[in-house]
C-alpha cells in the first residue's frame, strides 16, 4: 500500500511538471505565432496600400495623358479658334474609352479662353454658360463635386502660344477598386463626412450614415462589420474584424479614404503553420525524452520489489483458490439450481445443474455445449416466461433482475425431454457477478393446468346450453341481412368485371409486344437469321412485359382487397391512384378528369373501399359522358373544399324526379349519369356508409374555360 501510494505521488509530481512544461511552451509558441501574425498582417496592410498608391497615381498619369491628347487635337483647336463650340462632339471619344480601356465613365468639359463653359461630354448641349478661372498650366487633382469624387486633369489649349482656353478631364474611382477586385480584394471609397455635404447630384447614389461610397461596385454589407469607433478614427493601421484584414488608405489628405477588405483566409500563413508544426515537435520529443527517464528511474527504484511482490501475489492466489472451494461447497449443499454469471457466460455453477443436465459431467462441460443455461430456454406463450432475447438493450438476467417482485418463470426440457418450469431470481453480488437461482415448480404448473381443464369442461356445458338461442339470433341476423348480401354480391360481380375491363386494357399493349418478340424470333429461326444478340434482346423484352403483366395483376389483386381498420390517407393521392386503374378506358373515351385539391388533405377511410367507392361513381360519369357528350367535350371535375369532396362532370344532368330515388336499390335510368341501378346505392350503403361519410346529388350548372356546362354534381361530406 506504501509502495503504491509513493508511486502515485511520484506520478502526480510528473504529471505537474509535464503540466507545467506544456504550459510554459505553449504560452511561448503562441506569443511568437502571435508576433509572427502580426509582422504578416502588417506586411501584408503595407503592400496593398502600396498597391493602391500605385493605382492611383497610374489613374492620375493616365487620366493626364488623355486630357493632354484631347487639347493637341486639331480639331477641337479649330473650332476654339473659330469659336463654333456647338460643333464640338467629344461623345465618340468618351464610348471608345468606355468600350476599349479599363475608364468606363470620362467626362471632358471644354472652356474658351473667357473661361465660359462650352460643352460638356455627359450632356447634348450647353444651355447655361458657367464662368472659371483661368489655367495657363496643367494642374492633377483629387476633388469632390456635385457629381462625384472626381480625378480632375485640367489642360489649356495653345495655338501658336496663343491662348484658346482649357479643358477638363474626369475620371472615376471604380477601375482601381474593380482591380483591387480581380486579386479578391472587396474594396469602398468613402468620401469623408464635410465634403459628401458638396454632392448633390450624386453619380453613385450610395450613402452610408453620413458618408458618400464613390464606387459604384461597392458592398455596403461589409461596412456593417466596422463599428463606430472605425469610423471616428479611420486609423492608418490594420484592423481585425469578422476574419477580414481591413486596411485604411488616405486619399488627398483625407478628402476620402479607400477602406479594403481581405479574407484572412487568403493570406498565405504557410511559414507560421511550419513554425507551430516544427516548435510543437520539438515539444513532444522532450516530453517523450521526460517520461522515458521518469520510466528508467522508477523501473530502477521497483525492481528490487519484484520479488517480493511476486511472493505475495502467490500466497493470494492460494486463499483464493481455498475460497472458491468453499463457494462451490455451500453452492452445492444448495436443493434449487443455482449458477453464478455476467449475464452472457457462466462462471459457477452448483451440483445441482449437472444433475438437471445430465449429459455434462463437468461445468466445463457445460459451458462448451450450450454456453450460457439461457440458450435451453423455452419460449411459452406467456408473457411471465423468460427466454434468451435482448429486452430493449438488456439481456435476459439483466432483464429479471430489473423487474423488481415480479415472479418470472422458465420452461427447459430435462434429459428426458419433459418440459419442466422452473421460477427464476436474479441478484447481483459486490464485484458486479449475477447470482441466478432456479425453483423447480412444475408441480404447481401441472396442477394449475388441470384446474383449467375442469373450468374448461364446465364452460364447454355453459355455452352449449346458450347455443340454441345464439343460432336463433344468427338466424334472424341473417335474414335481416340476406338483402344487403345480394345486393353486395351483384355489386361484386359488376367490381370485378369493371376490373377485368381495366385488366385488360393494361394487359393489351404487354401482350402485343410479347405476341410480337415472339413471332420475330421464330421468323429470324426459320430464316436461320437468329443470332444471340437478337435472341437474348427479345428474351428480355418478352420477360420484362411478363413482369408488367405479374404487377398488374399485383395492383389491382390490392384493390379489391377487405381492410377492417380506418387509416388516416392522403386524398389527392388516394384519387390518383384510382384513376390510374382507368386511365386507358378514360384515354379511348376522351375524357378529361381535372383534380383540385391540396397535396396536404388528409381523411380517414378504408382505403380500398373508399377506392372502390371512386370507381363506381366515375364509371356512371364514363357512361352518361359516353351517352350524352358525342362529339363534344367529355369533363369531370374533382375538388375539395371545406371536408366536401365534389365530383361533378358535364353530362347534362337528371330529372328531379330521378334525384330523389338514385341511392335506391335497383333504380335506374338509361340517360343521365346515374349507371343501371346498383352503382349508387352501393356508394352509398356497403362503401360509404361504414366511414360514416355522407353523399348528396344534385344537378349543376358550371362555367369552366369560360363555357357553362350542365352535369350531375356528387358531394361527399366526410
Amino acid at each position: 500500500m506504501q509502495n503504491n501510494n509513493t508511486f502515485i505521488k511520484q506520478l502526480l509530481l510528473l504529471v505537474l511538471f509535464l503540466t507545467f512544461v506544456i504550459f510554459i511552451s505553449n504560452k511561448l509558441i503562441s506569443n511568437r505565432e502571435n508576433t509572427l501574425l502580426n509582422d504578416l498582417y502588417n506586411s501584408n496592410s503595407k503592400h496593398l496600400k502600396e498597391k493602391i498608391n500605385t493605382l492611383i497615381t497610374d489613374k492620375k498619369n493616365t487620366n493626364t495623358a488623355i486630357a493632354v491628347s484631347i487639347s493637341k487635337d486639331y480639331a477641337l483647336v479649330e473650332l476654339l479658334e473659330s469659336k463654333r463650340p456647338n460643333k464640338i462632339n467629344l461623345n465618340n471619344l468618351s464610348l471608345d474609352l468606355r468600350k476599349n480601356t479599363n475608364y468606363k465613365n470620362v467626362w471632358i468639359e471644354v472652356f474658351d479662353k473667357e473661361s465660359k463653359l462650352l460643352y460638356q461630354s455627359w450632356k447634348d448641349k450647353t444651355d447655361v454658360l458657367i464662368s472659371s478661372k483661368n489655367y495657363f498650366e496643367i494642374i492633377e487633382e483629387v476633388n469632390v463635386n456635385q457629381y462625384d469624387l472626381s480625378f480632375i486633369t485640367t489642360v489649356p489649349v495653345y495655338k501658336n502660344k496663343d491662348y484658346l482656353g482649357f479643358i477638363k478631364v474626369s475620371t472615376k474611382f471604380n477601375s482601381i477598386t474593380k482591380l483591387l477586385k480581380q486579386d479578391g480584394i472587396e474594396s469602398i471609397i468613402l468620401v469623408n463626412q464635410n465634403e459628401s455635404k458638396k454632392i448633390s447630384k450624386p453619380f453613385t447614389n450610395i450613402f452610408y450614415k453620413d458618408f458618400y461610397v464613390a464606387n459604384i461596385d461597392a458592398n455596403t454589407d461589409l461596412l456593417e462589420k466596422l463599428d463606430k469607433r472605425f469610423f471616428d478614427s479611420l486609423t492608418s493601421n490594420y484592423r481585425l474584424i469578422n476574419n477580414n484584414l481591413i486596411t485604411s488608405y488616405d486619399i488627398s489628405d483625407g478628402l476620402a479614404r479607400l477602406i479594403s477588405f481581405t479574407d484572412l483566409k487568403s493570406i498565405d500563413k504557410s511559414s507560421i503553420k511550419s513554425f507551430k508544426l516544427y516548435s510543437y515537435t520539438i515539444l513532444s520529443l522532450i516530453l517523450i525524452l521526460i517520461i522515458i527517464g521518469f520510466l528508467f528511474i522508477i523501473y530502477k527504484v521497483g525492481y528490487k520489489k519484484i520479488d517480493r511482490l511476486n511472493e505475495i501475489l502467490k500466497h493470494k492466489i492460494d486463499e483464493i483458490k481455498i475460497q472458491k472451494q468453499k463457494v462451490q461447497t455451500l453452492l452445492d449443499s444448495q436443493s434449487n439450481i443455482i449458477i453464478i454469471t455476467n449475464g452472457d457466460e457462466i462462471v459457477e455453477g452448483n451440483k445441482k445443474l449437472l444433475d438437471f443436465y445430465k449429459d455434462c459431467k463437468t461445468l466445463d462441460e457445460f459451458k462448451e455445449k450450450y454456453r450460457c443455461i439461457c440458450t435451453t430456454f423455452e419460449e411459452i406463450d406467456n408473457k411471465d416466461y423468460v427466454i434468451d432475447k435482448d429486452y430493449d438493450g438488456k439481456n435476459w438476467a439483466e432483464y429479471i433482475l430489473s423487474q423488481e417482485n415480479r415472479p418470472l418463470k422458465v420452461a427447459i426440457y430435462n434429459s428426458l425431454n419433459h418440459l419442466e418450469h422452473f421460477s427464476i431470481n436474479v441478484n447481483e453480488n459486490v464485484d458486479g457477478f449475477l447470482i441466478v437461482t432456479l425453483s423447480n415448480i412444475t408441480y404447481e404448473i401441472d396442477n394449475k393446468k388441470n384446474l383449467e381443464k375442469l373450468v374448461e369442461q364446465k364452460t364447454s356445458q355453459l355455452k352449449e346450453l346458450n347455443q340454441n338461442l345464439e343460432i336463433k339470433i344468427k338466424k334472424e341476423i341473417e335474414l335481416s341481412k340476406k338483402k344487403d348480401s345480394i345486393i353486395f354480391e351483384q355489386n361484386k360481380m359488376a367490381s370485378l368485371s369493371e376490373l377485368l375491363t381495366n385488366i385488360a386494357h393494361q394487359w393489351r399493349q404487354p401482350l402485343s409486344v410479347i405476341t410480337s418478340a415472339a413471332s420475330g424470333m421464330k421468323i429470324q429461326k426459320n430464316l436461320n437469321e437468329l443470332d444471340d444478340e437478337s435472341f437474348n434482346k427479345c428474351c428480355d423484352v418478352i420477360l420484362e412485359k411478363s413482369q408488367n403483366l405479374s404487377n398488374t395483376i399485383d395492383v389491382f389483386s390490392d384493390f379489391i382487397n377487405n381492410e377492417n381498420e380506418l387509416t388516416l390517407a392522403n386524398l389527392k393521392i388516394q384519387i390518383e391512384e384510382t384513376l390510374r386503374h382507368m386511365k386507358l378506358v378514360l384515354k379511348e373515351n376522351t375524357i378529361d378528369v381535372l383534380i383540385d385539391i391540396e397535396e396536404s388533405i388528409n381523411v380517414k377511410i378504408y382505403k380500398n373501399r373508399f377506392k372502390q367507392a371512386l370507381l363506381h361513381i366515375l364509371d356512371n360519369s364514363i357512361r352518361a359522358l359516353n351517352e350524352n357528350c358525342k362529339g363534344q367535350r367529355k369533363l369531370i371535375l374533382i375538388s375539395y373544399k371545406q371536408n366536401i369532396l365534389t365530383i361533378k362532370d358535364n353530362a347534362k344532368g337528371t330529372s328531379q324526379e330521378s334525384i330523389k330515388h338514385i341511392f335506391e336499390p335497383y333504380f335506374t335510368t338509361y340517360h343521365q349519369s346515374l349507371g343501371k341501378g346498383l352503382g349508387l346505392y352501393v356508394v352509398k350503403e356497403i362503401l360509404l356508409k361504414p366511414m360514416n361519410i355522407k353523399i348528396i346529388a344534385s344537378n349543376n350548372k358550371f362555367n369552366f374555360e369560360e363555357i357553362e356546362y350542365k352535369g350531375l354534381k356528387l358531394d361527399i361530406e366526410f
